[in-house]
């Protein structure tokens, strides 16, 4: 078994993928079942180290799936999420680690690397500050746990939840892009060209959930924004247009949360690929949600809410 290991990282190192891939193969068909684990373990560290992460992550999966109360298989696929650019799925498979063993130093700390990266600060700080308590020797942990609290507290300062209704009217992403679209009792709306905005109010006029339904998603996936005219950068000096969903949903996260574009957009990238799951962030809730149009017709959209609405 050793030496089938040792084959399949040399065909690794000389191109052959196909090769190699037989090669492991056999060498976890030929061990023991309870060496199962250990050899699939092995299989992915030579993988991760020929810098194939897709196929780490496979054999990744395998060792989990052998040993369901290991966290160490969760963690080690949640590091190559990360370096992916996955963040989102990092910070699911940091938690399933941390279900599995909750003392997991490390998988604490870089979920709140992760957290911090999508736009939960308050979630990060609480990481952090479980952290010191665990290792209270490392004032570093007590430190980042004192800086994510302030950036918190800052991001609620900023939200449009829980504020006056009137401020919505005024963001950036509403003013000039949204007509007014009336109100009702406990809600006003904005009406777009793709889409519209609800506001879900308290009783003293309080933004509780702010709602961004799409006249149909599918297609505002797969057309360019021209309403707020959202670019990314792909490289040297170069940037292109967002498509509808990317832009306005980004924006209603920074805005309804109160973070940067750039967690909000990791954040929103999350729940594309995580579907009605939806997530937490500062202490809000956030995700997907359906209501049927006056012509029967579903529309689908994103939401951010407070925690208790």
């Amino acid at each position: 078994m050793n030496d089938l290991i040792a084959e399949g990282r040399a065909r690794l190192a000389a191109g052959d993928a196909d090769a190699a891939r037989a090669t492991f193969e056999s060498a976890f068909a030929s061990a023991a079942v309870v060496e199962r684990a250990r050899v699939a373990e092995r299989i992915a560290t030579a993988y991760q180290k020929a810098a194939r992460p897709e196929d780490a992550l496979a054999w990744h999966a395998r060792v989990a799936a052998l040993a369901p109360a290991d966290a160490e298989p969760r963690h080690a696929a949640a590091l190559l999420h990360y370096e992916l650019g996955r963040v989102g799925r990092a910070a699911a498979a940091w938690r399933e680690a941390l279900a599995l063993e909750p003392s997991h130093e490390s998988a604490r700390s870089f979920l709140a690397g992760a957290l911090e990266a999508l736009g939960d600060l308050e979630g990060a700080a609480a990481l952090c500050a479980a952290l010191a308590a665990q290792r209270p020797s490392l004032a570093s942990y007590a430190e980042r746990a004192a800086r994510l609290a302030r950036e918190a507290e800052t991001a609620r300062g900023r939200r449009l939840l829980g504020k006056d209704v009137a401020l919505v009217a005024r963001a950036g992403f509403v003013h000039g892009a949204l007509a007014d679209a009336g109100t009702a009792p406990g809600l006003s709306a904005w009406r777009g060209p793709f889409g519209e905005l609800e506001a879900r109010l308290a009783p003293d006029g309080r933004v509780r959930e702010l709602r961004f339904f799409y006249k149909d998603l599918a297609a505002s996936q797969g057309r360019l924004d021209l309403v707020y005219e959202g670019r990314e950068s792909i490289g040297d000096g170069r940037t292109r247009r967002l498509d509808e969903v990317t832009s306005s949903g980004t924006l209603l996260l920074a805005a309804a949360l109160g973070v940067d574009h750039v967690p909000a957009r990791r954040l929103l990238d999350w729940l594309v690929e995580a579907g009605p799951t939806g997530a937490g962030a500062n202490g809000c809730r956030v995700g997907w949600i359906t209501r049927v149009a006056a012509d029967g017709r579903e529309e689908h959209g994103l939401y951010a809410a407070e925690q208790d609405a």
